[in-house]
This record gives C-alpha cells, sequence and structure tokens, in this order.
C-alpha cells in the first residue's frame, strides 16, 4: 500500500533516526519501522524521551494521542497491534516527521 502522506520516505532500507518535522527532536528510530498496511507510517517502538502520551476521549471513543517531547506538535496515534514486540503501534502522520540523516543500503 502507498504511504497517503507526502513526503514521507517510503523506503523499508532507510536507516537513522525519523524527527519532529516542527522542531527536529529525535523520535523514532528507522529500524523499528514497518509495514502496517494502513497507508501511514508505522513504528513499533519510540526513542526514549522523544514522545508524549496523551489520552484522549473525543468522538465517544478512547485512545492515546502522540506528540513530540519537546515543542507538542501532534505525531499521530497509538493503538494495540499483537503483531509487533511490544504490542503497539505508532501510527504516524507523515507530515509530523522526517528522516534526520538518510542513508540507505544498496
Amino acid at each position: 500500500m502507498k504511504e497517503k502522506q507526502f513526503p514521507f520516505i517510503n523506503s523499508k532500507k532507510a536507516t537513522g533516526r525519523y524527527v519532529c518535522a516542527a522542531c527536529g527532536h529525535p523520535l523514532f528510530e528507522a529500524a523499528k519501522r514497518f509495514e502496517a498496511g494502513c497507508g501511514f507510517p508505522s513504528f513499533w517502538s519510540h526513542l526514549e524521551g522523544g514522545v508524549q502520551f496523551n489520552r484522549l476521549t473525543t468522538y465517544g471513543r478512547d485512545r492515546i494521542q502522540l506528540v513530540c517531547q519537546r515543542c507538542g506538535f501532534h505525531l499521530g496515534h497509538l493503538f494495540p497491534n499483537n503483531h509487533t514486540p511490544t504490542g503497539v503501534r505508532y501510527c504516524i502522520n507523515g507530515a509530523s516527521i522526517h528522516l534526520e540523516a538518510p542513508s540507505f543500503l544498496n
């Protein structure tokens, strides 16, 4: 499935760290990204001190909002996922992150 958002780098070969598009704060390791089939960048873990979790109860649903720990920029939401090592999926808005120093494996 193609990414629903631009300009997220859609490469499973990307290495490095994904950072907040607003302030550059490190958020996710590229190695912890996976294809969830939802069209949004997905990760199974975050970098320590990178992401803040906020409980939301809007629209009749309970969910966890993810924001940048440094600047509070909205990143996406956290969902249960039985297919990851951590049991969760960080569903991220592709416009909210970018690859810090892209390098690609040949």
